[in-house]
């Protein structure tokens, strides 16, 4: 006799099953990411000026190696080098993978402010002749990114480190809809019409043992009624 059953499972007939796409831990993409900011950061320490105090400055000027100083911002004095004076500081400038660019600016120190500085350096070259005098240039540097970096990266912070507690909270109660944090209070129930395959069965659902008497007494009545009202029983 043909089986002609349409929901009898067919064999396997040579097919491969097919590949799942591997699943990228996060935690790899949260190191890449360090590592690729820690990077950045060693590379622009190298490829920027060095930091250096008032007393080594002097020195500089003394020995008649310094082109010109900037201030910027009126906070911060950035030192440019004589072309014919950089290679007697190379090694100290080449404090990372790259030293500093030939241009400069080479160093940089912190003033406290524009009078004593200004006051400090005429102290210095009293004696210098018109010639050897440094140029000092003062300009203004806006730095948009860093601002603007300043505001975001905290708030983006204070997000990450949420969604990862959200994400292990979920992964913590079960990790399904039901476990999920954003999930409490939705409703799980679901709506099938006539066309909509149920594979749950009795077995499934069972657990009271009340439950499963009262719904068997109900098939029992629906199949012979008249069991039941020789019994003395009332249809409602």
């Amino acid at each position: 006799m043909t089986d002609k059953n349409p929901n009898k499972a067919k064999p396997n007939l040579g097919m491969r099953p097919l590949n799942k796409t591997p699943k990228i831990n996060p935690y790899w993409i949260y190191g890449v990411i360090i590592v690729s900011f820690l990077a950045i950061q060693w590379f622009t320490l190298g490829s920027g000026p060095v930091e250096t105090n008032w007393k080594d400055v002097k020195t500089m000027i003394a020995s008649n190696d310094i082109k010109k100083i900037v201030v910027v911002n009126e906070k911060e004095a950035q030192v440019f080098l004589k072309d014919a004076s950089y290679d007697k500081y190379a090694a100290k400038l080449n404090n990372g993978f790259t030293e500093p660019a030939k241009i400069g600016p080479h160093y940089f120190f912190t003033i406290g402010s524009v009078d004593s500085f200004e006051k400090k350096l005429q102290e210095v070259q009293s004696t210098a002749t018109e010639e050897n005098k440094i140029s000092v240039e003062y300009k203004t540097v806006h730095n948009y990114l860093g601002e603007l970096l300043n505001w975001i990266l905290p708030f983006a912070i204070i997000i990450l480190i949420w969604w990862f507690i959200f994400k292990r909270m979920s992964k913590g109660t079960g990790g399904g809809g039901g476990g999920n944090i954003f999930n409490v209070g939705k409703s799980q129930a679901k709506v099938f019409d006539k066309d909509s395959r149920v594979s749950t069965n009795f077995k499934d659902v069972a657990g009271l043992a009340e439950a499963k008497q009262e719904v068997e007494e109900i098939v029992d009545f629906l199949k012979s009624p008249e069991k039941f009202t020789k019994l003395g029983g009332k249809i409602p």
